[in-house]
């Protein structure tokens, strides 16, 4: 296959493989860009019709067909060096195809509105004060647990963050989404809108605060 790098400019069209390149344009072009040497092309006075063996000006060799009246294409093989680099070109390039991807996952898990985020906030806070709970309260670690007076106030703290969590402001800052959007695939996201900041109270996708009390 074709490696990505393959070009059409100049008159000229290159097109490169794991085993070598295929350049193909006029006579004119191929010699002009020092493809091959302003020799014997197929097709000429007493030369094969469709394909020639030749050298190109680096004295490398190559194999000229006839693939019109007017257009050529050269194949050469490419030597070791050539051979592994175009390995490790090829390697890079499935390198940035997968950090692409990866990074488009990413980014298409992030919550898709304020109340989608305000959402998944809720349910990670639930979560968490309830193991917080369980453990300073329930007495699993050998009876040990907190005082009264210590689980009040945990009360208290717990009631505060499920207030600010579900009534807190939340808007969108484009200076954040940038920085944390993957450099590989920033040019191609565009940095949305910045919304109204959303102070909205329980919506539909927001479950209400369980409270866990052991006494």
């Amino acid at each position: 296959m074709a490696a990505a790098n393959s070009t059409r400019a100049r008159g000229i069209q290159i097109r490169d493989y794991a085993w070598g390149r295929i350049i193909e344009g006029t006579r004119e072009m191929l010699i002009q860009h020092g493809y091959t040497l302003d020799g014997t092309f197929p097709g000429d006075p007493g030369a094969r019709k469709t394909v020639e063996r030749g050298t190109d000006p680096a004295g490398r060799a190559i194999k000229i067909q006839r693939k019109s009246t007017y257009i050529f294409s050269i194949r050469r093989d490419w030597n070791e060096g050539e051979a592994a680099a175009y390995r490790a070109a090829e390697e890079a390039q499935r390198a940035r195809i997968e950090d692409a991807r990866q990074a488009k996952l990413v980014v298409d898990s992030w919550p898709e509105s304020a109340g989608d985020y305000r959402g998944r906030v809720h349910r990670y806070v639930v979560a968490t004060m309830e193991g917080v709970e369980r453990l300073l309260d329930a007495g699993r670690l050998g009876g040990y647990r907190f005082d009264d007076v210590a689980l009040g106030r945990l009360y208290e703290i717990s009631d505060e963050l499920r207030e600010l969590v579900e009534a807190g402001g939340i808007g969108m800052d484009p200076e954040l989404r940038k920085k944390w959007t993957p450099d590989c695939i920033g040019d191609e996201l565009p940095v949305p809108d910045t919304p109204a900041p959303e102070a909205a109270g329980l919506g539909g996708n927001v479950i209400p605060f369980r409270r866990m009390r052991n006494r």
